[in-house]
């Protein structure tokens, strides 16, 4: 019951690190597909695609033999995609000359490819092959096309149909076709995965598996506490002291409202309290507030020295905050003072001692005339 009572005010991160955790199956029924666009993080799925297409500083190409690898492992690749990843210009040219890669030209551009390759890209692209490829590269596969699509999408994050089509110089038909084939082995999943993404994408599963994992974990290191260094500087930025971000009468109500509740010596309220939070702060920004009705104080003790805690409130919410006074009895020992709690009125400068123009009762209390103690709001004096 306190779950679902105060779900909503559960932090964003700590919903979302909850719905993360759900079983893949499970949330897909729950959302009707897979969409967690709302849920993966940005910044881990940027650095996870950088992984994956080897542009992190530990994977850059050192050797032509690096250069192999990464032909094999992303496919076909132009010179400056090469460049970019470490490669330097000569390295490509000499595992040509092993025959170990080939120069092809796919989507209108010039890019390097693994010689295992030949016969994919042939088959599934009608890429014209150069002379010489050895005849074991160039037999048929099973299916060609679902082999390129399906090692574009473990090397990247979530895509579309037209940036897959685009890559291959394919129409986008053709390329829905074979990665709903894809789908339909589990090999990729369809959905909304990409946070600044819009319309349906593709994803191979394992990738999406890693990226549900590390965004989890992100999530989670949101909620981790923080030591109390950093509570000691947020607070006073939080409460807004010397920064002189608030101003006037708005400033004021924000910082009332942020207050409100919290029990303050009278004597320190309009000297301290409120001028270290709102620059341009003056008495009577605070009797304009109270006049209105719109901001109610009340008593809430006693201090040594002629000093008293008060708290206050904005009217509305005053009467979530605020305690029922107790009825006051009218006796020989118990009479109240004439004057309204003479421990507030005591440290208030005399132009300021005049009496209240209304009194405000918490609802549900009954109403009574006579002074105003401890416990009872009163909008329009201070």
């Amino acid at each position: 019951m306190a779950q679902f009572l105060y779900e909503g005010d559960s932090p964003l991160a700590e919903r979302r690190a909850a719905a993360l955790s759900l079983d893949a199956r499970l949330l897909a029924e729950l959302l009707g597909q897979a969409e967690l666009r709302e849920l993966l993080d940005a910044d881990v799925l940027a650095e996870l695609e950088h992984e994956l297409q080897w542009l992190t500083e530990d994977r850059r190409i050192k050797d032509a033999e690096g250069v192999a690898d990464v032909l094999r492992l992303l496919g076909p690749l132009t010179a400056a995609e090469l460049a970019e990843r470490g490669a330097e210009p000569g390295w490509a040219e000499d595992l040509a000359g092993a025959r170990r890669a080939i120069r092809v030209r796919i989507a209108g551009e010039d890019h390097w490819a693994a010689v295992e390759d030949a016969g994919r890209l042939r088959d599934a692209l009608g890429t014209a092959l150069p002379v010489g490829v050895p005849e074991a590269f160039t037999e048929p596969v099973k299916d060609p096309l679902g082999d390129l699509l399906a090692r574009f999408a473990r090397t990247h994050g979530p895509f579309t149909s037209a940036q897959a089509a685009a890559r291959f110089g394919l129409g986008v038909a053709v390329t829905e076709g074979a990665l709903h084939r894809l789908a339909a082995d589990g090999r990729v999943v369809q959905g909304e995965f990409h946070p600044s993404g819009i319309g349906q994408e593709w994803c191979d599963a394992a990738v999406l598996r890693r990226l549900r994992r590390r965004s989890l974990a992100a999530l989670r290191h949101e909620l981790e506490p923080v030591p109390p260094s950093a509570l000691a500087a947020f607070l006073p930025q939080w409460q807004h002291l010397g920064t002189h971000s608030l101003r006037g009468i708005d400033g004021l109500v924000r910082a009332i409202e942020q207050l409100q509740g919290a029990p303050v010596p009278a004597s320190a309220l309009e000297k301290l309290v409120l001028p270290s939070r709102v620059s341009d702060y003056s008495p009577t920004m605070l009797d304009e507030l109270a006049a209105s009705g719109e901001v109610v104080w009340a008593g809430a003790g006693a201090l040594p020295g002629k000093d008293g805690w008060v708290t206050l409130h904005l009217a509305d919410t005053a009467p979530l905050l605020l305690h029922t006074p107790h009825p006051l009895e009218a006796g020989p020992s118990t009479r109240p003072s004439s004057t309204p709690w003479p421990g507030v009125r005591a440290v208030l400068p005399p132009d300021r001692r005049a009496g209240p123009r209304r009194r405000a009762r918490v609802p549900g209390s009954p109403a009574r005339r006579g002074p105003v103690g401890p416990g009872l709001v009163r909008p329009g004096h201070r």
